[in-house]
């Protein structure tokens, strides 16, 4: 252990005295720390400040698209019978719908078993959905009823087998998994059954016919569609009818625009906006408290950041030139001059949707549209190569420099305190010995 100057000898409280000295040393390492804090805090605000704008992009393309933004919806007048679902791209109308047939799956039942475990007749049963591929099903020897279901479930696409009990005996029975056969075909051609026995045991299933398939048939406006399928997808682009039930007389299916979806779909966007506006007007705007060291006020990128989210966003989409909506102010969406965020009038989106839905969703999805032109706008500084990744690295860089120069203050004082403390302790030493000689004269001459 080494010597530590104590004071003892001096009466000078040399610990005090070099912890005061180190102190003062120390100083340009706190000025480092507070620099260091800084830097983070600025880096984690460049954060926020990204992945707002992200959030921002991403609500941008969602909505740069025709088939994004002019939303549709579908009602019908009887869902009982038939329920509909509209795509963007659906024809804007009403239409008269009848149903005159559902589509049905076939189903097929075999002979009754005395139970599940009854063993079947050896040998193979193959099916053609469809008109699809024949799938063959070997039956082993001693293969129960249950066996014989669980392999065909397995192996044969488009069918499902199941075990019922019923009366005391035992079926096993087949259904389509897919209603209708093929249009124009023959409703036997939903499942061919081809079974051949070739074992010395068991009984043979012996498939019987208990639900015919067929289509699913209505007219649309007088003129008739038959479907494979009750989901009906090529009747109407863009829209699904799915037939449920038989009518008695005309229903009306209606597509519109869905008005309050899109209304939902800008009033998202608004907010996605605001809240990175608020991040960055956050830093830009300074006050007598505004911590310098942590703020980004003086950074030009934030500043540049500020005046392009404004600008983009409310300005007018060159290409539409004179139209009636050119602009986002033009269906209610407005920007406060002070804070810089933006507001929804509901009321006058609404009346912009009645009056030309199609302006309010060219001014979105134009080639310079807001959309279109923000989100490229914002990967300038959000993406990858964007500058606020460059600013980041450059307060992360600014952070590792500051690092080093930390270190390297930290040794210099080390080395001065451990300097002080031999100084201090060979100081404590020749006074001590000077004080003992002292006393040893002291006590030699005599006294007088």
């Amino acid at each position: 252990m080494g010597i530590q100057a104590s004071g003892l000898g001096s009466g000078i409280d040399s610990k005090a005295l070099i912890a005061q000295l180190i102190d003062i040393e120390r100083q340009p390492i706190r000025m480092l720390d507070e620099k260091r804090s800084g830097f983070q805090a600025q880096v984690s605000k460049v954060g926020k400040i990204t992945a707002a704008l992200k959030t921002l992009q991403t609500k941008l393309k969602a909505l740069d698209t025709q088939s994004e933004v002019m939303l549709t919806k579908g009602v019908s007048s009887n869902e009982a019978a038939f329920a509909i679902t509209a795509k963007s791209n659906a024809p804007v109308g009403s239409y008269a719908i009848e149903v005159q047939q559902v589509a049905k799956e076939e189903k097929d039942r075999s002979v009754g078993f005395a139970n599940g475990q009854a063993a079947v007749k050896a040998g193979t049963v193959s099916f053609a959905v469809k008109g699809g591929a024949a799938q063959v099903v070997t039956i082993a020897e001693g293969d129960s009823l249950e066996t014989v279901a669980a392999n065909i479930t397995k192996n044969v696409k488009g069918v499902s087998a199941a075990v019922i009990t019923a009366a005391g005996q035992t079926f096993l029975q087949l259904t389509a998994l897919e209603a209708g056969h093929a249009v124009g075909g023959s409703p036997s051609d939903a499942i061919v059954i081809t079974e051949n026995s070739t074992g010395a045991t068991g009984t043979a299933l012996a498939f019987t016919e208990t639900q015919v398939a067929q289509t699913a048939k209505l007219t649309i406006d007088g003129l008739a569609v038959e479907s494979d399928k009750n989901d009906i997808t090529t009747a109407l682009p863009g829209v699904t009818i799915s037939v449920k039930d038989l009518t008695t007389k005309a229903e009306k299916l209606t597509i519109s625009v869905d008005r309050d979806a899109m209304v939902t779909k800008v009033k998202e966007l608004v907010d996605a906006y605001n809240a990175a506006m608020d991040l960055v007007r956050a830093e830009t705007t300074v006050s007598a408290t505004t911590d310098r060291k942590a703020s980004l006020a003086g950074d030009p990128t934030i500043r540049a950041l500020e005046q392009m989210l404004k600008s983009k966003f409310s300005s007018p989409v060159t290409s539409l030139g004179s139209a009636s909506i050119a602009a986002a102010a033009n269906f209610g969406v407005t920007s406060d001059r002070v804070t810089g965020k933006m507001s929804v009038d509901t009321t006058k989106l609404q009346t912009a949707l009645v009056t030309d839905a199609q302006g309010v969703v060219n001014v979105l999805t134009a080639a310079d549209g807001l959309a279109t032109r923000l989100a490229a706008a914002i990967d300038g500084y959000a993406g990858p190569n964007g500058s606020l990744q460059a600013r980041t690295e450059g307060l992360n860089s600014s952070v590792k420099q500051l690092d080093k120069q930390k270190l390297r203050l930290e040794d210099r004082v080390a080395k001065l305190q451990e300097q002080l403390t031999r100084q201090f302790t060979a100081l404590e030493t020749s006074v001590s010995a000077l004080k003992n000689q002292q006393q040893y004269l002291a006590s030699a001459l005599p006294s007088t």
